[in-house]
């Protein structure tokens, strides 16, 4: 497992509880707040979950992305934007997810399989540093806007665990500006981008 990937199993587990580990203020009664992430040396701002491969940033994307999956409280996989396990047929080699109808992306625009097709392919097809945890895909199939269909290459166990923490982006709103969409991302999580003060401090609202 990578360290992007288990930056972005633990952080699965309590959105809240990651932002406590990092050191964000909170204000607010629990159902709104910001939290306020700190900077302590200058770096390159990198918050497209497709092309980021750091920690800092991860613990920002965790809060503000929702994958097709999270943790629950015994640590077994609970569906967020998916309905429920994905079905998998030709004996392992393919998967096919069904997705929540009416999960938002914080603009409003409605989460779509194309969207989790694109967060699946883009990092492949991009060549970023993430490709070697998406190159088992073959190939995707958008069956209409709420069902998937992954094809591998070959059976790949740990596949259904590993969609777990993919972050899944706008394609249409992070492909007509991907500069943009570095600095102020767009997700469906439990907080949105707020603020960014380059080398200084991101802030985050719920």
């Amino acid at each position: 497992m990578t360290r992007r990937r288990l930056l972005a199993s633990g952080a699965a587990v309590s959105a809240g509880a990651v932002a406590g580990c990092i050191g964000g203020d909170e204000e607010g009664d629990g159902e709104t707040g910001t939290f306020h992430f700190t900077q302590e040396q200058s770096r390159e701002e990198n918050f497209d979950p497709i092309v980021s491969n750091d920690a800092y940033s991860f613990q920002v994307i965790n809060l503000v992305f929702d994958g097709l999956y999270e943790y629950g409280e015994g640590l077994e996989l609970q569906p967020k934007i998916a309905t429920g396990e994905p079905d998998v047929e030709n004996d392992g080699t393919r998967f096919v997810f069904e997705i929540q109808e009416g999960v938002e992306f914080h603009n409003g625009d409605e989460v779509t399989a194309s969207d989790v097709a694109h967060s699946f392919t883009a990092p492949v097809e991009e060549e970023t540093e993430n490709a070697a945890e998406y190159d088992m895909i073959e190939s995707t199939e958008v069956v209409d806007d709420y069902q998937l269909q992954v094809d591998l290459g070959e059976p790949y166990g740990p596949f259904e665990l590993s969609t777990m923490g993919v972050p899944v982006v706008p394609e249409g709103v992070r492909t007509d500006d991907p500069d943009a969409f570095n600095t102020d991302p767009v997700g469906s999580g439990p907080f949105t981008f707020a603020e960014l003060e380059e080398n200084e401090y991101v802030e985050l609202e719920r």
